[in-house]
């Protein structure tokens, strides 16, 4: 008969691993199912299990359940009466070492701490970003920087051209104008010719200036208009101060023939920036 090893989880109060009993050392060890000690089943909410041969011992693992308390084992030889003394087991030494992790990430944590605690005080010892505000003495309102000068407009810009000069520029009758923005559009009914009158004021009409230089268009000054005008077929341009107007008109006959009536409405909507 081999020799047979136990492990028994000692209780909370620290009471020794009982001896082996009589009878486990009486018959092989395989035929051992379970036992706790003294020939008695194992209480509920134990475990029993045998383990691997270990060095011809075969070891008897009671594990009670809910309570990770210190492994204790015995080992018995077979017609002894004493059990050997304990044995350390891969069970108790994994309880043991599982604190390291613990320990090593506590260490990295505490300098951590440590410095967020710095910098909260020294945020509270400097100055209140507040304090570098300074009001303004009383009585004096504080000066608002003055706006970029750019391209602007009117309010109506239908009122630049009206509905009757539209149709005079135009040699048909046109419906009301349509204001979009800082754009008025007079146009045709479908049952006449085809005709339009476009005004673009304000940055519409700088932009369509602008636009119209760039893909090299032959604009032609105009003088005594506002403070610059130019002509081209079928558009004219003309500056007040900072108003910009740009006038188009879309009509069915030869564009040279609008540019006269096109150069006094200019003139005329010069006098109304």
């Amino acid at each position: 008969m081999r020799r047979v090893c136990w492990e028994w989880m000692s209780s909370p109060s620290g009471r020794a691993a009982p001896t082996a009993p009589s009878w486990l050392t009486s018959r092989p060890a395989g035929a051992v199912r379970s036992s706790a000690g003294g020939g008695r089943r194992p209480r509920r909410g134990s475990r029993v299990r045998w383990l691997k041969p270990n060095g011809g011992a075969v070891r008897l693992e009671v594990h009670m359940v809910g309570q990770p308390a210190p492994w204790s084992v015995r080992c018995h030889e077979p017609g002894g009466t004493e059990p050997m003394s304990h044995i350390r087991t891969r069970t108790r030494s994994r309880y043991r070492h599982r604190g390291r992790p613990l320990a090593l990430l506590g260490a990295l944590l505490i300098p951590a701490l440590l410095g967020c605690q710095a910098s909260d005080s020294d945020a509270q010892d400097g100055p209140s970003p507040t304090a570098a505000v300074t009001s303004a003495p009383a009585g004096e309102n504080p000066k608002e920087p003055s706006p970029t000068p750019t391209a602007t407009g009117v309010e109506d810009p239908c009122a630049l051209v009206t509905r009757q000069e539209a149709e005079q520029l135009a040699g048909t009758p046109l419906k009301p104008g349509k204001e979009t923005g800082d754009t008025c559009t007079y146009v045709a009914p479908e049952s006449g010719p085809t005709a339009q009158v476009e005004i673009f004021s304000g940055e519409s009409g700088k932009n369509y200036y602008d636009a119209e230089r760039q893909l090299g268009h032959e604009l032609k000054a105009l003088d005594g208009i506002g403070d610059e005008a130019y002509l081209e077929d079928g558009s004219v341009f003309l500056r007040v101060d900072e108003a910009w107007v740009s006038i188009r008109l879309v009509r069915g006959n030869t564009a040279s023939e609008n540019n006269e009536p096109l150069t006094a409405l200019a003139g005329t909507v010069a006098t109304r920036l």
